[in-house]
């Protein structure tokens, strides 16, 4: 554990540079009173600047958000809400993004207690591994379903490179970050961490299966009611 938590230090630490030199060289660049920047200019470089600025803002927030997890320090907000409305919402968020993300719900998935904010992360993090981690041309499913009357499932599935038993087996570690080729910034490896803790927080479970070559499907099965007190 000792080992794992020192090379994830030290991963993200080298992530966080990273994104930091661009924003440093930028503003060098625009402070230099010899050059008279165009205007599109310094609207593609507000765009990388924006962009690095964001990725290090999530890096923050998922340390803080680990810590609050991990010592029971937050508590959730939760509503009777649209879980249709929330799932669209998560997958606006991802408009930038060109490849598809099909939703089918079913007609008997209505309103559930869930804190919003928080649901909403849930399902923004399995999309944005099953983005980070796969081809242009892989496709992405979100499924939710009834079971029962007190629970309902939220599938996240993908047809995408899959992974490994053993980043299957580690997928839920800490400090355990799984390689892919296709990840341009790996970020703090806490997304499935904290996807995990959430889900546990609402009472509920989390299942991933996963084949190289053939997918991945992450499920999460949730209470409907209030009954179910946070974990």
């Amino acid at each position: 554990m000792e080992a794992s938590r020192e090379a994830w230090i030290a991963g993200l630490s080298h992530d966080m540079k990273t994104p930091l030199a661009s924003i440093q060289g930028y503003s060098i660049m625009l402070a230099n009173e010899h050059y008279d920047w165009e205007s599109h200019e310094t609207q593609e470089i507000g765009k990388v600047l924006t962009e690095r600025s964001n990725f290090m803002a999530k890096l923050i927030d998922d340390l803080s958000l680990t810590y609050r997890l991990e010592s029971h320090a937050m508590t959730l907000q939760k509503e009777n809400v649209d879980v249709a409305e929330l799932l669209i919402k998560s997958i606006e968020a991802f408009q930038h993004d060109d490849r598809s993300i099909q939703l089918q719900i079913d007609s008997s998935v209505e309103k559930a207690y869930v804190d919003p904010k928080w649901f909403g992360r849930m399902i923004e993090n399995l999309i944005d591994n099953a983005l980070k981690h796969n081809d242009q041309d892989t496709n992405i499913w979100i499924r939710a379903s009834m079971n029962g009357d007190d629970t309902f499932t939220v599938q996240v599935a993908d047809n995408g490179q899959g992974m490994s038993q053993e980043t299957l087996k580690r997928l839920f570690d800490r400090y355990y970050r799984g390689k892919s080729s296709q990840e341009r910034s790996v970020g703090s490896g806490l997304g499935m961490t904290i996807t995990k803790e959430l889900v546990q927080h609402h009472g509920g479970s989390i299942d991933v299966s996963s084949e190289l070559d053939a997918g991945t499907t992450v499920s999460l099965v949730l209470p409907v009611g209030p009954s179910i007190e946070n974990k």
